[in-house]
């Protein structure tokens, strides 16, 4: 059966129902547990049941408008950066200096953006998943378009700039 999230009965969510919120995504923090409501202003924890589960929920620093996830951090994407907050303390992250980016996947690991006026991918990576790091991309592809690779390691995310060049 479909659930309904947030619960309609939980009178502690009912500002959700009376403000004009943009949903944005429902993240699974917790397998069939807890589940993280994105919405335009705030995130909300609830439980699969739609009652609120934390009583702290998790604040933006600036109105996304699209979310990705990547466990277990949620990828903001404002209008001048992108945010991180770990999904599982509502702690602020980090935050990157990224215009007109927009998550590519659900998943979060990749983001289409402009970066110095050329369209690129970033992959965005938790360092401390892998000790040893090894990208494999040719500098030149067999359809002759060049790829430019840069590697930045920005707090515990790694974000690997795709820059396609014709």
């Amino acid at each position: 059966p479909p659930m309904i999230l947030p619960d309609q009965d939980d009178v502690s969510l009912v500002f959700i129902r009376l403000n004009p919120l943009l949903a944005l995504a429902c993240i699974e923090v917790e397998y069939k547990r807890e589940y993280l409501l994105c919405f335009n202003m705030l995130g909300v924890y609830v439980f699969g049941n739609g009652q609120r589960s934390r009583k702290q929920g998790l604040m933006w620093s600036s109105p996304p408008t699209r979310v990705s996830f990547t466990q277990p951090y949620v990828l903001s994407y404002c209008q001048h950066s992108v945010d991180v907050y770990d999904v599982r303390t509502t702690d602020w992250v980090q935050t990157l200096p990224l215009q007109t980016c927009s998550p590519f996947n659900y998943m979060g690991t990749l983001s289409l953006c402009v970066i110095e006026g050329q369209s690129s991918f970033l992959y965005w990576r938790d360092v401390r998943l892998e000790e040893q790091d090894q990208y494999l991309i040719p500098g030149k592809r067999r359809d002759n378009v060049n790829l430019k690779v840069q590697l930045y390691i920005l707090h515990t995310l790694h974000v690997i700039t795709i820059i396609i060049q014709n």
